[in-house]
């Protein structure tokens, strides 16, 4: 696992946590060790427990009244929950999880094949506006520099 940084941070609770800044992609699974994140504890995992876990990277809180996760799987598989759009064009979105001071800001290619729900109906990407908050799912895209999902869901 390339991994770009990992952070010591504090939650608003006072509480220690370890932030994953990013994970840019999965080379040698059975070497790797799994990184699980919640809001009050971190921790490698190896052998039996790595077995058991699918996830690569976890992030996850409840900050403010919109849970929020962001998960990388082993697969690229990506799922961003409580992200907020803070850009929004005909190809793509820009969407920040925010955790604490941390703000992770995420690419999101749309594609043809691209779902958009909201208030549990269909809609386009034109019906979404800034500040708009939900969850993203989809693939992480390698070959970008910066963090990219290609959208498979975005339900808002």
């Amino acid at each position: 696992m390339n991994v770009i940084a990992l952070k010591k941070t504090y939650l608003p609770t006072g509480k220690p946590a370890v932030l994953l800044m990013a994970v840019i992609g999965v080379t040698a699974i059975s070497g790797a060790y799994i990184l699980s994140i919640s809001s009050n504890k971190a921790e490698f995992k190896s052998g039996a427990q790595r077995a058991a876990s699918a996830v690569i990277g976890q992030i996850s809180t409840t900050e403010d009244d919109n849970p929020k996760a962001m998960n990388v799987a082993n697969n690229g598989l990506i799922l961003l929950r409580g992200a907020r759009i803070i850009s929004v064009g005909p190809d793509g979105i820009i969407a920040e999880v925010k955790w604490g001071s941390q703000n992770f800001i995420w690419n999101i290619k749309t594609e043809r094949n691209t779902k958009f729900i909201q208030n549990g109906e269909k809609t386009t990407i034109e019906e979404l506006r800034i500040g708009d908050v939900g969850t993203i799912t989809g693939d992480l895209d390698t070959d970008e520099r910066e963090p990219t999902v290609i959208a498979d869901y975005v339900r808002f």
